[in-house]
């Protein structure tokens, strides 16, 4: 019997709209099925997703589909794993989609890989209203390994980022770190820990992933309370990221991790002065960065340049453009 190689999890919650699509996107190519594995989570959904998961799990044998209830994404991830076969993870978000392909140029990749590699590839963002090229040609030449401490600071580069999606994970590895259930962040919190763990970590310099700029998914979320408790949640995680990277001698990527900090802050700032949300340990901490941080305009830009001269010199020029840029952002 030929043993799976390649668990794809695929967390579902009401993705109706965008869920054909990306299973389409998946089946696209010749790869051998037998070598793998799909997953569908389906996360106690409320619309047509759960009966678009069965009916893919019924038309193909290396698709399954399990109906938990509905603990958020981070927890369908988790539980996939106990289910996963195979020796390498690939994470797929419902609403997002694969280029053509994917399958076997993985299957192909990971044949590269030690045991104990961590395979990164580059993704493009996308939205509904514009066409995007899913061809892709596999290339042996695009494949190098980097050091950990250029893997560290490729996690502070918005081009490779702290995702899980494009990325391939040895299942031993991502087994000794859980998911955090019940974070919108879960991957900053964890992806850094994955790669330490990791002997090497490979770099396939082609886009093998889209990133669909979805307004209804939880990271574009409009609702405001949600929108601060994701401004917190980053805060808290780049926090721990930017702790862990100084505890183990990751200068430049802790230097570069606080450059994204002080967005972030500025944000966090910004919403509770505005709203007059409980300036907790958050917005302290928030404040604290701000009032140590020598901003330069090549390194964060003319933006947040301004926004901490302004925070700095003239609060209250500051919280009077917070007030125009919110209420504009949210009316």
């Amino acid at each position: 019997m030929v043993k799976v190689k390649l668990s794809m999890i695929v967390p579902v919650y009401n993705a109706e709209k965008y869920l054909g699509a990306c299973l389409e996107s998946v089946l696209v190519g010749k790869f051998d099925k037998e070598l793998v594995e799909v997953l569908l989570i389906d996360d106690g959904s409320t619309d047509r997703s759960s009966d678009i998961c069965d009916y893919y799990a019924k038309r193909y044998s290396f698709i399954e589909t399990y109906h938990i209830e509905n603990r958020g994404q981070s927890n369908a991830r988790n539980y996939a794993l106990e289910y996963a076969r195979g020796k390498w993870i690939s994470y797929v978000d419902c609403d997002d989609l694969v280029v053509n392909d994917y399958l076997s140029t993985v299957l192909s990749l990971v044949e590269k890989l030690n045991d104990n590699d961590i395979l990164m590839f580059r993704f493009k963002k996308f939205s509904e209203y514009r066409e995007i090229d899913l061809d892709t040609n596999y290339n042996s030449d695009e494949v190098k390994r980097i050091s950990k401490d250029e893997a560290m600071y490729d996690l502070t580069l918005k081009e490779w980022d702290n995702f899980l999606w494009n990325k391939i994970w040895p299942k031993e590895i991502i087994e000794r770190v859980a998911l955090p259930v019940g974070k919108i962040f879960e991957d900053m919190s964890t992806v850094y820990q994955y790669f330490e763990i990791a002997d090497n970590i490979v770099v396939y310099n082609e886009i093998l992933y889209l990133y669909r700029l979805n307004e209804l998914s939880s990271t574009h979320s409009n609702n405001l309370s949600f929108r601060y408790k994701s401004i917190k949640e980053v805060v808290n995680a780049r926090r721990e990221q930017i702790s862990f990277f100084e505890k183990n001698g990751y200068i430049d990527a802790k230097l570069n991790a606080i450059n994204n900090l002080v967005y972030d802050a500025i944000s966090l700032i910004m919403y509770t002065e505005t709203y007059k949300y409980v300036k907790g340990e958050e917005y302290q901490y928030s404040k604290d960065v701000i009032k140590a941080y020598t901003p330069h305009i090549k390194e964060n830009g003319v933006k947040i340049w301004l926004f901490i001269k302004l925070y700095s010199y003239l609060s209250q020029i500051f919280k009077f453009y917070s007030k125009i840029h919110f209420n504009k952002k949210f009316s």
